[in-house]
């Protein structure tokens, strides 16, 4: 007996999916769904993450994956994967759900991890990717990666992020880890192609700091390459929280291009506000919404020139896909 996930577009004219699942995955709220291209059957897979779904008493995370099939009401999980479950660590479900191709062979891979697994209250971490297979039949269960953190408390896979940060047009996989290297943290950069595999191919730092969190991959300099902006892990001392940009390009320089200290304020995202292509840094006052400040993106970026915004700009809604998820009250 399944029950039916009814999930609406809202960035699509509120257009509905449907997805068949287990009862006892109904009762969780942490769900995600991200669209893919896993196989040659032209049409678009889906990929549904459940957070924090117990296997054996373990809150290991599932993920389910469903190959397109024209009309509602069709789409059957082809099969479930799961988070790594081990009673002798601490688990906490997946975190991540993210689709690329790693490998360079036309098809999107599927990548999951999180960084709450370790020993308890230690936050070790781990990635895994399944990869599509290269003849267009879809992911191959078998053909996997697994990997840890190094060190029980580096918080190996707190942020991940897909993208070409090297300029050869094929997808890379960005992972943080925050408290990596004596709590300095490490932002490691596994660059994608065939020959993929699990030995970092840069390890982003920069000194003196406590932890390192991702704000996003964007292009700050105008050279069509994803640059990599860290940010200091929220506020660790009271006079100061930098902003850190590493530019992409291959090889990529593992200490910060430039930086900045925006101390009282966070950086909440990254737009093209003045619209010529090229991404632009947000940030607002932590204790006054109305002060807002721009670091426009241009050639040769430096975080020197910061300008004063009196008003949120309206950004458009852009690429990402939000749902709305509702469980029909029907099971099937």
């Amino acid at each position: 007996m399944l029950v039916m996930l009814i999930c609406t577009n809202v960035s699509a004219q509120n257009k509905s999916l449907a997805f068949f699942m287990l009862p006892s995955d109904s009762v969780y709220k942490e769900i995600k769904v991200i669209e893919a291209d896993f196989n040659n059957d032209k049409e678009t897979d889906y990929a549904l993450l459940i957070k924090r779904c117990k296997v054996n008493k373990t809150i290991a995370g599932k993920i389910n994956v469903y190959y397109g099939k024209p009309g509602i009401g069709n789409n059957y999980p082809e099969f479930s994967i799961y988070g790594v479950s081990n009673p002798d660590e601490y688990c906490h479900g997946l975190q991540h759900i993210l689709v690329g191709d790693l490998n360079d062979d036309g098809f999107d891979d599927l990548v999951t991890g999180t960084n709450n697994f370790g020993l308890p209250q230690l936050d070790k971490g781990y990635v895994q990717i399944w990869f599509s297979a290269s003849d267009g039949s879809g992911i191959d269960t078998n053909n996997t990666l697994l990997w840890y953190g190094k060190n029980s408390y580096s918080s190996f896979a707190a942020q991940m992020e897909i993208a070409d940060v090297t300029g050869d047009h094929i997808f890379d996989l960005v992972v943080t880890a925050r408290f990596e290297s004596l709590l300095e943290g490490k932002t490691f950069v596994y660059i994608g192609g065939r020959s993929f595999d699990t030995i970092p191919d840069a390890s982003l730092y920069s000194p003196d700091t406590y932890g390192l969190r991702l704000v996003t991959v964007d292009d700050f300099n105008g050279d069509k390459i994803k640059d990599i902006l860290l940010l200091d892990y929220y506020m660790w001392r009271l006079d100061r929280q930098r902003l850190h940009v590493f530019f992409g390009g291959f090889p990529m320089q593992e200490l910060p291009a430039a930086k900045t200290d925006i101390f009282g304020y966070d950086a909440i995202g990254t737009f093209d506000v003045n619209h010529d292509d090229v991404a632009d840094i947000l940030i607002q006052n932590s204790s006054k919404q109305n002060d807002l400040q721009l670091f426009s993106g241009k050639q040769k970026f430096n975080f020197k020139e910061k300008e004063k915004l009196t008003n949120l700009p309206v950004f458009p809604v852009g690429k990402e896909i939000k749902y709305e998820l509702k469980f029909s009250p029907k099971k099937m």
